[in-house]
């Protein structure tokens, strides 16, 4: 059963290629909840004594194959009755389609966004037929001096195959049901709190929160470490606020899992990625009160305290999503 709460509390246009079984495998992380790695990101699997909540479904129905059998492997005779998809990005949602016998739940905003990505694909990768035609012709005439260049026509027709392969396969299955505020889905005796607080990340980021499993599905509201996080759309104050928030709660919980990466103990994490967007907005705010344009901020701006984390060369890339939101 799910109800409204009566109390307040990049696009990615790139067709993903096959992800192979060893790619994907599945942490435990309690005895009804489970983390299933690869395939573009983390889909988090828990249990309950009436069915099974899926939340994410992964970059491709390949993998979303995959997932789906690794779930029967670990709950066995169990349904899947419900998917929460978190947001629209492609690495979270292009498995949905094997997920359509359970109900998938997602933000209002979702639908539109992940049409537009289908239309896009259809758009750039539709004529797939023709133009590996083209290029397995241009392969042929190359001569063995331009090898280089018959390698990187064979890259791009095997990369269109895989594309065919992919579009002639993928089904966009959107959310059936859609919800603009905060909600509770209960189920076989457990309480999983949907928690919807803005645009942050995107316009339809959703947080799961199960005390019965001590858990926090943060999903990409929270990148462990990594720099080169921030989008074009996204809303630096509100995701500072958001984090806020869920760290004010970290009695609640646990086990917080991000989109990507390692399952994170405690609310450590959180504090460390609300710091981390502090120090960016606060810092261009500031160099733009001093005058500075977005090329001289990023040549003097370099926060070498977070050198040790991922994508630290692309934190420039940050710095400039923030200066566009404050031009906005």
């Amino acid at each position: 059963m799910i109800k409204k709460k009566t109390i307040g509390l990049l696009i990615i246009i790139a067709v993903a290629t096959p992800v192979k079984a060893r790619d994907i495998e599945a942490t435990r992380i309690t005895q009804d909840v489970i983390v299933i790695h690869g395939g573009g990101g983390n889909t988090t699997v828990a249990r309950t004594d009436s069915g099974i909540i899926v939340v994410d479904s992964f970059v491709s129905p390949q993998a979303a194959r995959e997932a789906k059998d690794i779930i029967i492997k670990y709950f066995p005779d169990i349904p899947i009755k419900y998917l929460i998809n978190t947001h629209y990005h492609s690495d979270h949602v292009r498995g949905n389609q094997h997920f359509r016998d359970a109900l998938i739940i997602g933000h209002a905003n979702l639908e539109k966004h992940m049409m537009d990505d289908y239309d896009q694909l259809i758009k750039k990768y539709g004529s797939y037929d023709e133009k590996i035609m083209e290029l397995e012709n241009r392969i042929n005439e190359v001569t063995v001096e331009t090898g280089e260049a018959a390698h990187k026509l064979k890259e791009d027709s095997l990369f269109l195959k895989e594309a065919k392969t992919f579009l002639e396969e993928f089904i966009p299955t959107p959310p059936s049901l859609h919800i603009t505020s905060d909600s509770i889905l209960t189920i076989g005796g457990k309480i999983f709190e949907i928690l919807y607080f803005g645009t942050a990340h995107t316009d339809n980021d959703l947080v799961i929160l199960s005390r019965e499993d001590q858990l926090l599905i943060m999903v990409d509201l929270l990148f462990h470490r990594n720099c080169y996080i921030i989008n074009s759309t996204s809303d630096v104050k509100n995701w500072i606020s958001i984090l806020d928030k869920m760290i004010k709660r970290s009695a609640e919980y646990k086990y917080v899992i991000p989109g990507h990466g390692a399952v994170v103990v405690d609310a450590n994490a959180l504090v460390e990625q609300r710091d981390y967007l502090n120090i960016i907005w606060n810092t261009v705010t500031d160099a733009r009160h001093r005058g500075l344009t977005l090329d001289q901020i990023k040549k003097e701006i370099k926060l070498d305290g977070y050198k040790e984390f991922i994508d630290y060369d692309k934190i420039g890339l940050d710095i400039e999503a923030c200066w566009h939101q404050l031009e906005r």
